[in-house]
């Protein structure tokens, strides 16, 4: 990320594509249907990691649309 925003690199949709594969043979099948479950898993993860923030540790505040983690925010959820 700069201040222009995220650039994923070069390729990156072919190396999702091959992790999912992999991690698919390495499972053998014995997570059959749980890809969606998993990648939900994984949207809730972003959105609670650069959707909320923290006030000196103890209050939890939703982030405003000038914060910096809305950009990757914008980055990680764009297949939503």
């Amino acid at each position: 990320m700069d201040g222009a925003g995220w650039h994923y690199f070069p390729g990156y949709e072919q190396r999702e594509a091959l992790f999912w594969e992999t991690f698919d043979k390495f499972v053998d099948g014995r997570l059959e249907g749980y890809r969606k479950a998993i990648k939900l898993a994984e949207e809730i993860g972003v959105l609670f990691r650069y959707g909320f923030c923290w006030v000196e540790g103890t209050e939890l505040k939703v982030i405003v649309e000038t914060d910096s983690s809305v950009k990757y925010l914008d980055a990680f959820m764009i297949d939503l």
